[in-house]
């Protein structure tokens, strides 16, 4: 095992590849005369504020610890080559899960937020709304996030609530949308906890 090895370090962070290999990871643009690697790892600290999509606690010591315990599986943020400028680039995209040491499949962006609000593993990023109609018309920043998890027994079955709260501010607002007055307001926090309830629900379901 790495772990047991003394020149890793128990910070290092993991990763895993969209591609078939993670060679073709590491063929990809960098930005300057910057490593690879380096760009990942600013991306995944960078993401993890601006967007609220990405997973940042995929430290060697963390994924040993989860892969030795019992109860929790191991997920890690997932970065794949998109084409940007006509060159090859990397970005992180999501997480993938795992049963013991299997991968068993991927979340993607928007889910992947929904797992961090559950698993209370988020605490800043952005929120697109909808009020009216079919098109984001609002744009919610994450100030502070928490979520916390009750196992409930009841009539020889136990389910699990997820409760979470969360504080926002408003990011951007369409011109045409007025929440300066209470009612207004009052619509919107409704349609966002609807809309983080749904997602979560269908992510907590997959």
């Amino acid at each position: 095992l790495m772990i047991a090895d003394n020149e890793p370090r128990p910070t290092m962070k993991f990763v895993i590849s969209y591609e078939k290999t993670a060679r073709e990871i590491f063929l990809g643009k960098t930005t300057g005369n910057s490593i690879i690697s380096y760009d990942i790892n600013k991306a995944l600290d960078y993401s993890s504020d601006l967007t609220g999509t990405v997973l940042n606690t995929n430290h060697l010591y963390q994924s040993f610890n989860i892969l030795s315990a019992e109860g929790e599986s191991l997920v890690l943020p997932v970065v794949r080559n998109v084409m940007n400028d006509k060159e090859k680039a990397t970005e992180i995209y999501g997480v993938a899960c795992f049963k013991g040491s299997k991968l068993i499949g991927f979340l993607k962006p928007e889910d992947t937020r929904s797992f961090l609000f559950a698993t209370d593993g988020l605490n800043r990023g952005i929120l697109n709304e909808r009020t009216t109609g079919s098109k984001y018309d609002v744009t919610l920043k994450i100030k502070q996030s928490k979520s916390t998890v009750t196992p409930v027994y009841q009539a020889g079955k136990i389910t699990m609530e997820i409760h979470i709260k969360t504080d926002v501010s408003l990011d951007e607002v369409d011109v045409s949308a007025n929440y300066s007055n209470q009612e207004g307001r009052e619509k919107l926090q409704s349609s966002a906890q609807q809309a983080l309830q749904e997602k979560g629900t269908a992510v907590v379901t997959k």
